[in-house]
């Protein structure tokens, strides 16, 4: 079994706890009883920061959504690796009930599936019926269920109108009105066509509807990763420069940038379980959200990691009056895996709502 990608670090965040505010005889440090009694060690070190001594700060993880936009056309079906064919392969890769990546990452990651194919009617040159299908489960958390309703039934068909997909998935992913990185991977296996034209594969109509398809989604900050899986993008000069101008402008560099931005290329199904690895694994974030207002840059701030104080500046900083990011050696700590708490606290008078 694959080890967990880094992105599964589990963080015990904790809520806003007691602070006095006053009144009756208040010493201005949190009450032992109240939960406080942790912070008496730093007591003496905020205790003329009025009104109190500091309040622990409710800390939420910012969760990424990624959309696997999947290629559903016939050539799918060409053996890969040891696997059956490339459909199956990448099926598994993500969707195995127990290593499977969004199995895995359910929890952590908002998850959505868009398969996208088009018939072309008796192989004339002309779609029949709707062009790009798209069969689309929108993304969410603890999503393994609903996309295994819809994506475990589904076989390859017959095109690959990649540029019409691209804008369907764009739209789809915009539904989703919770903060985040959103990202979306995909995963094709040929060159594109457009509805116009099902066949042949690759003309320079389709090429460019692709790009411009991935440069609307960067510039509606949706980004975009290419995932050749096969050997369409090897061997084959204008395929692979199609790929790689792509995987450029999926992450806002100009098309033919060099050196351009990684392009994911799988021969065989441990390839394919890397790149999408190394994918979800570059959206993982040490970014979080502050329950409130932090009026100050951070210096008079109080971040702990696991119960040992962390650096401002070097360990931490706040991106904005509510965001809180942890950096360096910390950051690496946490993404790392595993069980982690992470505690945050402001001088009271810096803390606004």
């Amino acid at each position: 079994m694959r080890a967990p990608p880094s992105v599964l670090a589990l963080l015990s965040l904790v809520g806003v706890v007691g602070c006095d505010f006053g009144g009756s005889g208040s010493s201005g440090t949190p009450d032992a009883g109240s939960g406080g009694g942790d912070s008496d060690a730093a007591g003496s070190a905020w205790a003329d920061a009025a009104p109190c001594a500091e309040v622990k700060v409710d800390l939420a993880p910012v969760t990424p959504t990624v959309l696997l936009l999947v290629d559903r056309s016939g050539s799918m079906t060409d053996p890969f690796g040891d696997a059956d064919s490339r459909w199956d392969a990448l099926y598994e890769t993500l969707m195995d009930p127990t290593t499977g990546l969004v199995r895995e990452l359910e929890g952590q990651v908002r998850f959505g599936v868009a398969a996208y194919t088009a018939r072309d009617r008796e192989n004339d040159g002309q779609t029949e019926g709707p062009c790009p299908i798209m069969n689309v489960v929108a993304p969410a958390l603890d999503n393994y269920g609903a996309i295994q309703d819809v994506y475990g039934d589904l076989v390859p068909l017959d095109e690959t109108p990649t540029g019409a997909a691209l804008e369907s998935a764009l739209t789809t992913i915009r539904q989703v009105h919770e903060g985040g990185p959103k990202i979306i991977v995909l995963a094709t296996d040929g060159e594109p066509d457009t509805c116009a034209r099902p066949n042949p594969n690759g003309t320079a109509q389709a090429r460019v509807a692709s790009l411009l398809a991935v440069q609307a989604a960067f510039d509606a900050h949706v980004k975009t990763y290419v995932v050749s899986v096969g050997g369409e993008a090897v061997g084959n000069p204008q395929a692979e420069n199609h790929m790689h101008q792509l995987a450029n402008a999926g992450v806002g560099m100009a098309p033919d940038a060099e050196p351009a931005a990684p392009l994911y290329v799988a021969l065989e199904p441990s390839e394919l379980v890397d790149a999408f690895d190394d994918i979800i694994g570059g959206v993982r974030t040490c970014t979080f959200t502050l329950d409130g207002t932090v009026t100050e840059g951070g210096e008079g701030g109080r971040v702990t990691l696991d119960g040992d104080e962390l650096d401002w500046g070097t360990d931490w900083h706040l991106l904005d009056e509510h965001t809180l990011e942890l950096l360096g050696d910390a950051c690496e700590a946490v993404m790392a895996g595993g069980e982690h708490t992470v505690e945050a606290y402001f001088t009271c008078e810096a803390i606004v709502d």
